[in-house]
């Protein structure tokens, strides 16, 4: 559920993309600590976005736990990518006590990613469980909600683009908005897509204590940059004396 939830939040991909993934569209990027993410990979409609890093520490940690219930996986410092590729990234649950199972993973239905998300958002009181209609007889019609599940998480992933003032065009090719005219115009590289989306990945951080331990990371890596420089020009002044 980690790993589904921080992957929405921070790519803001549709869910019906998730049941797709296999561990061949993840590139780890290292200097970031993130993944690189090929969505609707060989289609019309590829295209590639980023996952925070508190997204990426998740999936670290899930991949981990299935190599220890005895999951053929490992990860590839050659290729920075997990192996076998053709292995779903989220998978059915399954018993890590029979070898069998936890060895042969099979991919989890978007139906089946829809339902968990709505019994975890029952569970952490965000919404409430409304039956059909009872002067309906058997009537089985789903309740509209005022913000719907897929396009919550998605207008979130936006929303902190906006805020984080991501150049637009590139918001719109991150979120698989693009459209023909901004692809025939502008054609960004991958480095100008990964560093407007790390403008935004702080923002897109959910856990309070990741976001602050980022902040001082950051923090401490700018006072170490400023005592080098501070360094270097006291060395260039007693030189030039």
């Amino acid at each position: 559920m980690k790993v589904i939830i921080l992957l929405l939040t921070s790519t803001g991909q549709r869910i019906g993309s998730l049941s797709d993934l296999t561990l061949g569209n993840l590139t780890r990027i290292e200097e970031h600590g993130i993944y690189k993410l090929v969505i609707y990979e060989s289609t019309n409609n590829e295209y590639y976005t980023y996952c925070s890093k508190e997204a990426a520490n998740a999936i670290n940690d899930y991949l981990a736990y299935r190599q220890r219930s005895s999951e053929r996986i490992s990860f590839s410092n050659v290729t920075q990518q997990w192996e076998p590729s053709g292995a779903p990234l989220i998978r059915q649950q399954f018993d890590s006590s029979d070898i069998l199972q936890a060895r042969h993973p099979k991919p989890m239905s978007t139906i089946a990613i829809r339902r968990v998300l709505v019994q975890q958002l029952v569970r952490c009181g965000l919404r409430t469980v409304e039956h059909p209609i009872a002067t309906i007889p058997n009537s089985t019609k789903r309740c509209r909600k005022a913000v719907a599940i897929g396009n919550g998480f998605r207008k979130l992933a936006i929303s902190s683009f906006i805020r984080a003032r991501v150049n637009h065009e590139i918001r719109e090719l991150l979120v698989d908005h693009a459209t023909q005219l901004d692809q025939n115009y502008f054609r960004p590289s991958e480095e100008e897509v990964l560093e407007q989306y790390m403008l935004a990945e702080p923002f897109l951080t959910v856990d309070p204590n990741a976001r602050l331990t980022q902040e001082n990371q950051i923090l401490t890596m700018d006072r170490n940059r400023l005592e080098t420089r501070l360094e270097r020009l006291e060395q260039a002044c007693k030189d030039f004396l």
